[in-house]
């Protein structure tokens, strides 16, 4: 038997892709009608793996619970006895005090200063130079006096302003000068005092 074969034309094999895309979005569009008019349901999503779920998951931590906290009773202060005060009645007589016999008192010892002795207290010599010059000064010197009354040392408390003449002073000073020793306890000890040496031109 033999078999014919037709040729089928170009445009019909063209034509049945389209026809078959035709007729599939219409069966979609017919499906959605009918799915929103709740004819047919809808199709159920895909189910989650078991990853997703616990991917998505959140695990929230319990609260924790704190303990119950503890209100402290208020105690009643304890009741202070009153202060008793003395009460004086007039009975009793005050108590007559007697002073103790101490012994002799005794005076506190006295410390006496240094004294000058005039006549040893004369003018230094002027010095030729600074009375050439016309120096004139007065020069403010601490002494230092020993237990027999001599000027052991001399140091300038206050400078004439030249050096000569505050040079001659010191030198003249404890050369010359004489004092009555400071006392104490009876006793003749060192001490400081203050002197002053002027120099005048109008001096002999």
């Amino acid at each position: 038997m033999q078999t014919l074969s037709y040729p089928v034309p170009q445009k019909a094999k063209l034509s049945l892709p389209i026809i078959a895309a035709v007729g599939l979005f219409h069966l979609v569009v017919i499906y959605a009608v009918l799915v929103a008019i709740d004819v047919v349901p809808a199709p159920l999503p895909p189910h989650p793996s078991i990853f997703h779920i616990f991917q998505t998951q959140k695990i929230i931590p319990p609260k924790p619970t704190l303990p119950n906290p503890v209100v402290p009773t208020k105690t009643a202060p304890e009741s202070v006895p009153a202060p008793k005060i003395p009460v004086d009645t007039g009975d009793h007589q005050a108590p007559i005090t007697v002073p103790r016999d101490t012994g002799p008192v005794t005076a506190t010892p006295l410390t006496l200063a240094a004294t000058a002795i005039g006549s040893t207290h004369t003018i230094p010599l002027y010095p030729s130079f600074d009375r050439r010059l016309g120096h004139e000064g007065a020069v403010r010197l601490t002494l230092t006096i020993d237990a027999q009354g001599n000027v052991s040392d001399a140091a300038i408390a206050q400078s004439s302003g030249y050096d000569g003449l505050d040079q001659a002073a010191i030198a003249w000073v404890k050369a010359h000068w004489r004092y009555h020793p400071a006392m104490r306890d009876g006793k003749a000890v060192a001490a400081t005092t203050q002197a002053e040496v002027t120099f005048k031109l109008t001096q002999g």
